[in-house]
C-alpha cells in the first residue's frame, strides 16, 4: 500500500485503518521478524511518522524455513533460520514431521540467538538430554561459527581479543569489513555476539529475505554421540541471504591458506566423522549374538 493522505500518521496507525484483521501484537511479531517493509527497508519500529509516497509492503512468504537435519533414535538436529526462535523452529520442524508428535514431544538441549542461524539439538529421552546437556554446559561440544563483521579485527587467526576461550580466523578481507570463522566449546554463557562484542566487532545486518537478520552463522557443530560416544560432526552451509551479502562486497585480499583454521583438536579417537562412522545403533535394539568357532 502507498500512504498518500496519511501523510504525518504513525506506521501502526495505518496498517490497524487499512487492515481489520490486523493489531500491535501482530505488528511488533512482522517487525521482529522483518516481515514489514517502509520503502523497500526494514523500520526502526511501529512509531514511524510516514511521509507522501511511502509504500508499505507486508511480506508473507519464509523463504528460509527451518527443516531437519538428521534424526536418530534419541535425538535430532533442526535448522533455525535467522530472526525465528528455536522453540518456534523446533515445534515447526515437528508439526511437519507427524511422527515426531506419535513418538516422543522433543526437548531444545541448547538454544541459539534468534539474530542468527544455525542448528538447534533435541531430545525426549531424559537420560539423553542430560548427557547431551551436561556436554553442551561443561564443553564437551565445540560450535563455530562464520560471520561478517565490522571493522576487521587485526589479527589473522589467533585468541578473540576479550573473549577468551573464542578463536578466530579471518578468511577474507573487505572495506572495513571481514569474513572471519569462530571457534568455541559449547559452554554456559559463551554467546558469539557477546564475544564479537567484547572485541569490539559489529556484524553485518541483513535486512532482505523477509527477515531481519545477522550475518552469523552456525556452521559447524561437534559432539559426542550419547550412545556410543563417538564423535559426530555436522557442516551447514551459508543462507541464501548471508551469501548474497557477501556477494555485493569486493574482496580486498585472500589470506594465505597455510594459516590454522581450527584450535588444538582433541584426541584421534574421538574424530571419527559422522559420515564414515557405521549405521547407529540404539542400545535397546539387541545385538546379534557372536557365533562360536
Amino acid at each position: 500500500m502507498t500512504a498518500e493522505s496519511e501523510a504525518g500518521l504513525p506506521l501502526d496507525r495505518l496498517l490497524l485503518r487499512h487492515l481489520p484483521d490486523m493489531n500491535r501484537n501482530k505488528i511488533r511479531a512482522m517487525l521482529a521478524h522483518g516481515r514489514l517493509r517502509l520503502n523497500g527497508s526494514c523500520p526502526d519500529g511501529p512509531a514511524v511518522i510516514l511521509s507522501a509516497g511511502d509504500t508499505v509492503e507486508l511480506l508473507h512468504s519464509d523463504p528460509d524455513a527451518p527443516s531437519l537435519i538428521f534424526e536418530d533414535a534419541g535425538f535430532l538436529m533442526v535448522y533455525k533460520p535467522a530472526g525465528m526462535e528455536a522453540g518456534e523452529a523446533l515445534r515447526t520442524v515437528a508439526c511437519l514431521h507427524s511422527r515426531f508428535h506419535r513418538r516422543f514431544n522433543p526437548r531444545l538441549v541448547e538454544s541459539l540467538e534468534r539474530q542468527i542461524s544455525g542448528a538447534a539439538v533435541a531430545t525426549a529421552d531424559p537420560r539423553i538430554f542430560r548427557r547431551l546437556h551436561a556436554a553442551f554446559s561443561s564443553g564437551g561440544a565445540v560450535r563455530r561459527y562464520q560471520a561478517l563483521v565490522s571493522p576487521a579485527p587485526d589479527l589473522a587467526a589467533g585468541p578473540l581479543p576479550g573473549a577468551p576461550g573464542w578463536f578466530c580466523k579471518q578468511e577474507r578481507r573487505f572495506q572495513d569489513t571481514a569474513f572471519i570463522l569462530l571457534h568455541a566449546p559449547a559452554q554456559r554463557g559463551t554467546r558469539p555476539l557477546h564475544a564479537l562484542a567484547a572485541a569490539g566487532l559489529k556484524p553485518l545486518r541483513i535486512a532482505g529475505e523477509g527477515f531481519r537478520k545477522l550475518a552469523v552463522h552456525s556452521s559447524g557443530l561437534s559432539f559426542c554421540h550419547p550412545h556410543n560416544g563417538r564423535r559426530l560432526h555436522y557442516n551447514l552451509p551459508l543462507p541464501r541471504g548471508f551469501r548474497a551479502l557477501m556477494d555485493e562486497l569486493t574482496p580486498l585480499t585472500t589470506l594465505p591458506a597455510d594459516v590454522p583454521a581450527e584450535p588444538p583438536r582433541a584426541p584421534p579417537r574421538e574424530q571419527a566423522d559422522a559420515r564414515t562412522e557405521p549405521a547407529l545403533r540404539s542400545p535397546n535394539v539387541p545385538r546379534r549374538p557372536a557365533r562360536r568357532r
